[in-house]
C-alpha cells in the first residue's frame, strides 16, 4: 500500500512552490504546483502505487516538486537529452545548455532530493529502450514537457501510454498555447479516442490533466478540497468534462488548503479531511451527477 507523504513533507512541497521554486530556472506556474500536489495527494489517499516520470526536466523546476512525493521503493525518472548531443561540453551561445546535466544535478542536491531521481539521457523520438526503462513498476504520474514539435509530442505521449500504471495521471504542457499549435494538434490526435481509458479531468492555463474515467471523482474531490479558489467552471474537452482552473483567482501562499495542523499525515486521516472539505461544495456533487464520463460508484 502506498504511503502518504507526512504532513511536514507536504508542507515542504508547498514551501518549495512558494519560495524555493524561484531559484530554479524553468516553467511551472504556482497553480500547477497546487494541482500537481492535489493529484499526488489523491493518489496517496487512494493507494495508487508506481513510479513518477517527467520528459523535459531541463534544470529540475518541476522534478524537485515531484521528488517530495516519491515513496519508499519508488523512483522519479527524469528524461531529457542532457549531454546526448554535446558530450562533455556546454553548447556555445545562443544555444540553450540542454546538453549539460550539471545544473540539474546541482539543483537536485541543493534541495536534498538527488537520491529519489534517476536521470535518463534520451532522444525520446528515437529511443526503443525508453519504455522498458520506465515501465517496470508502472508510472503513476507522467509529466510531459519535452520537445514541442508534432512528432516529439506524439512520441512522448506514446511512451507515456505504454509506461503508465493503472489509475495513472498524464500531464501535458502547452495545451492550447498559441505559440505552440503543433503541441495541441498532437495531443488532440493522440487522446481523442480516450486511449487506455484516459480522459481530461482538469486544465490550467498551461497544462492538460488526464486520468482514467473511474478515478476522476477522486481527483476532483482533492481539487475541490485543496484548491477550491481556483475552480471556476466545467467544460467539455475531448468528449469528457474537465474542471477549468483559473490562475487569476489563485494565490499559492494564500489559497492552497493544507490538511489541518492536527492531522497525523496518515492516508485515512487525509482522506477523511478531503471528503469532509469537498462535501462543502454542492457544485461538485452536481457536476459529478451531470458528467457521463465518471461515476462515484465505478
Amino acid at each position: 500500500m502506498a504511503v502518504y507523504a507526512p504532513f511536514m513533507e507536504l508542507q515542504r512541497a508547498l514551501d518549495y512552490g512558494v519560495t524555493g521554486m524561484g531559484q530554479v530556472a524553468g516553467w511551472l506556474s504556482p497553480l500547477d504546483v497546487a494541482v500537481f500536489t492535489s493529484v499526488l495527494v489523491a493518489q496517496a489517499t487512494t493507494s495508487i502505487e508506481g513510479d513518477l516520470a517527467e520528459i523535459g526536466v531541463w534544470q529540475g523546476k518541476s522534478a524537485i516538486l515531484l521528488s517530495h512525493f516519491v515513496n519508499r521503493g519508488e523512483t522519479l525518472y527524469a528524461v531529457d537529452v542532457f549531454d546526448l548531443y554535446y558530450p562533455g561540453e556546454v553548447p556555445a551561445s545562443p544555444a540553450k545548455p540542454y546538453a549539460n546535466p550539471a545544473v540539474f544535478e546541482e539543483n537536485l542536491s541543493a534541495h536534498g532530493c538527488a537520491e529519489a531521481v534517476t536521470a535518463i539521457a534520451s532522444d525520446t523520438r528515437h529511443d526503443p529502450d525508453l519504455v522498458g526503462k520506465l515501465a517496470g513498476r508502472g508510472v503513476r504520474f507522467f509529466h510531459i514537457d519535452g520537445g514541442h514539435s508534432y512528432d516529439h509530442v506524439v512520441a512522448d505521449c506514446s511512451t507515456a501510454l505504454a509506461a503508465i500504471a493503472e489509475s495513472s495521471v498524464i500531464v501535458l504542457d502547452d495545451f492550447m498555447q498559441i505559440d505552440n499549435p503543433p503541441v495541441t494538434e498532437a495531443i488532440v490526435d493522440t487522446f481523442r479516442g480516450a486511449p487506455n481509458g484516459l480522459v481530461p479531468f482538469a486544465t490550467t492555463r498551461k497544462k492538460l490533466y488526464l486520468a482514467s474515467r473511474e478515478v476522476v471523482p477522486e481527483y476532483w474531490r482533492c481539487l475541490f478540497a485543496l484548491v477550491p479558489a481556483a475552480v471556476t467552471r466545467k467544460r467539455p474537452i475531448l468528449g469528457a468534462s474537465s474542471l477549468i482552473l483559473n490562475p487569476s483567482r489563485f494565490d499559492l501562499s494564500r489559497d492552497f488548503r493544507l490538511p489541518t495542523a492536527g492531522a497525523d499525515g496518515s492516508n485515512d486521516d487525509v482522506r477523511r479531511w478531503v471528503d469532509e472539505e469537498s462535501s462543502r461544495f454542492p457544485r461538485l456533487e452536481a457536476w459529478l451527477d451531470q458528467n457521463p464520463s465518471v461515476s462515484l460508484n465505478a
